[in-house]
C-alpha cells in the first residue's frame, strides 16, 4: 500500500510544476502591479522604487528561480497589496474557509447519500418524486442566488440569523446551506442511480433468492457496492466546493480563502494569487491521493494494477 501511495504522489509532482510555471507566467500577462498598486498618479521614481523593493525588475527567469526556490521553502511571497506575507494571509483566512468546507461537505454527504439510498429503495414512491424534483431545483438555482434568497428570507425575518461576516457558529449557517444546496442535489441523485444499479445486479437478486433479510441485501451488499462512484463525486466536489466557497464567501462577507482570492484579483495581487493557486494545487493533488488509496481499501486490486 506504501508503495501505491507513493507512486501516485509522484506521479502528480509534473502537475504541480506544471501549473506553478503556468499561473506564474499567465498572472504576469496582466500589466504593470506597481503601477496598478501605486495608482496612475504615482512618479516614475515611486513606481521603479516599488518594482526593485518586490524584484519586479529583474528578468523573468531569474523571478521563476526566486521564486520556485521560496516555494521549496515553504515561502509564497510578499503580497503587494496587504505587504505581508502570503503564508501569513493564508493562515489567517483558512481556518474560516476550513469551516465553511467541512460543514458544507458534511451536510452534503449525510444528507445526499441518505435522500439518495432511501429513494432507491422505495422508487417511484411519493418521497422519491418529490426528492428528484427538489434534487434538479438543487442544481438548478445559481450559488450567488440562493445566498441572496437566503438572506433575504431567512436572515432578514430571523433575528438570530446573521446575515453575513463571522464570529459565531450562527455565521456560518446560511453559508453552509447555501453551498451544500447544489452538491446536497447532485449527490442524492448520483447515489440514487448507482443504488438503483446495484439493486439490479445479480448477485443481489440471488441474495434476495436466498431469504437475506432486507437490510443486509441493501446496506451490506447494495450500498457497499454503489460505495465506489459515490466516493468519486463526493471527491471531485471537495475540490469543486473551494470554488464555490468563491461565491459564497462574497455573498455573506466570509472571511476566507475565497474572498481573499477575489480581492486580490481585483487588486492585481499576483503574489497572493500565485499563492493561493499553488496551495489549491496541492490541496487538490491530496484529495485526488486520498481517493485512490480509499479505491484500493474498498477494491484491494486496484493496488496491484
Amino acid at each position: 500500500m506504501l508503495a501505491y501511495i507513493a507512486r501516485r504522489v509522484l506521479s502528480a509532482l509534473p502537475t504541480m510544476l506544471g501549473v506553478v510555471v503556468l499561473v506564474f507566467v499567465l498572472v504576469r500577462l496582466t500589466g504593470d502591479p506597481a503601477r496598478f498598486v501605486l495608482g496612475d498618479h504615482a512618479t516614475d521614481e515611486a513606481v521603479a522604487l516599488f518594482r526593485s523593493v518586490h524584484g519586479l525588475d529583474r528578468p523573468l527567469h531569474v523571478q521563476f528561480a526566486s521564486y520556485l526556490a521560496g516555494l521549496f521553502r515553504g515561502d509564497l511571497g510578499t503580497s503587494l497589496r496587504y505587504e505581508e506575507a502570503v503564508g501569513t494571509l493564508f493562515a489567517q483566512r483558512w481556518p474560516y474557509t476550513l469551516q465553511l468546507s467541512a460543514l458544507s461537505l458534511m451536510l452534503s454527504v449525510i444528507i445526499g447519500v441518505g435522500v439518495g439510498a432511501y429513494t432507491a429503495v422505495h422508487a417511484g414512491g411519493y418521497v422519491d418524486r418529490v426528492a428528484r424534483y427538489l434534487a434538479v431545483l438543487g442544481q438548478s438555482i445559481p450559488g450567488f442566488y440562493l445566498g441572496l434568497l437566503l438572506i433575504i428570507g431567512v436572515a432578514v425575518n430571523v433575528p438570530w440569523i446573521p446575515t453575513g461576516g463571522a464570529g459565531s457558529f450562527r455565521h456560518l449557517l446560511l453559508p453552509a446551506v447555501s453551498l451544500s444546496a447544489h452538491f446536497v442535489a447532485l449527490i442524492a441523485r448520483y447515489t440514487r442511480s448507482c443504488m438503483l444499479d446495484a439493486l439490479h445486479e445479480g448477485h443481489i437478486r440471488t441474495a434476495w433468492a436466498k431469504g437475506l433479510a432486507e437490510r443486509s441485501v441493501v446496506w451490506r451488499h447494495a450500498f457497499r457496492n454503489s460505495l465506489i462512484g459515490v466516493i468519486t463525486l463526493v471527491a471531485t466536489q471537495m475540490t469543486t466546493l473551494f470554488s464555490g466557497a468563491v461565491v459564497t464567501e462574497t455573498v455573506f462577507a466570509w472571511p476566507g480563502i475565497g474572498r481573499l482570492a477575489v480581492l486580490s484579483i481585483l487588486n492585481r495581487d499576483y503574489v497572493t494569487i500565485q499563492g493561493l493557486v499553488v496551495v489549491f494545487t496541492v490541496a487538490v493533488i491530496v484529495i485526488n491521493v486520498l481517493v485512490d488509496v480509499a479505491y484500493a481499501f474498498f477494491d484491494p486490486r486496484i493496488v496491484h494494477r
